[in-house]
């Protein structure tokens, strides 16, 4: 809810007023809106279990013919990182995982000052502490481009594109930056 109301924030801010954020389960939901021209999915398909098909067979189905879909999904991965906390996280009782992010932070400054003997810079530290409830939960859908790009083919997106994203620094985790289209 806290990005729902920071968009609607941003939305105010900027004196737009044709959009709509709306916080759901959107495969339990029955979907009475509007087919929206555009579905936007920032750094959250990666997180939800199951059938990514499933999510995007339903993505389909609420988009409007012509509209687009833009996502961005976590690239497939396995480093020592991302192997240590989808392991180790099984385990770790709910209040070590809500606060994993301080010891995130400590163990990269640690590793910036043994290696290029500086800590991390004020734009990294805020970039740290913005991913911190997103640290200690593993990410559920590791694909590689051609698996992506069969997921959005079977959900029955065309025209669809897939590049890497440039990283916003050091501590970005590769992101696929997806555009589809459902036919008009």
């Amino acid at each position: 809810r806290p990005s729902i109301d920071a968009a609607c924030s941003n939305i105010k801010a900027g004196k737009i007023s044709n959009a709509e954020f709306i916080c759901g389960d959107i495969l339990n939901m029955s979907w009475t809106y509007p087919q929206p021209d555009l579905i936007v999915s920032n750094s959250a398909l990666h997180y939800i279990p199951g059938d990514l098909r499933i999510i995007l067979k339903r993505l389909y189905e609420i988009l409007k013919p012509g509209g687009f879909i833009i996502a961005t999904i976590e690239k497939k991965d396995l480093n020592i990182f991302r192997s240590f906390q989808k392991f180790n996280l099984l385990f770790m009782p709910k209040v070590i995982r809500k606060n994993f992010h301080y010891l995130m932070r400590m163990i990269y400054i640690m590793r910036s000052l043994l290696f290029n003997n500086k800590g991390l810079t004020e734009n990294e530290s805020e970039s740290l502490k913005g991913k911190s409830r997103y640290i200690a939960i593993p990410t559920v859908q590791d694909k590689t481009k051609e698996e992506l790009l069969n997921d959005f083919n079977d959900a029955g997106f065309e025209k669809i594109e897939i590049e890497m994203m440039p990283p916003l620094n050091k501590l970005s985790i590769p992101h696929f930056f997806i555009m589809a289209a459902k036919k008009a």
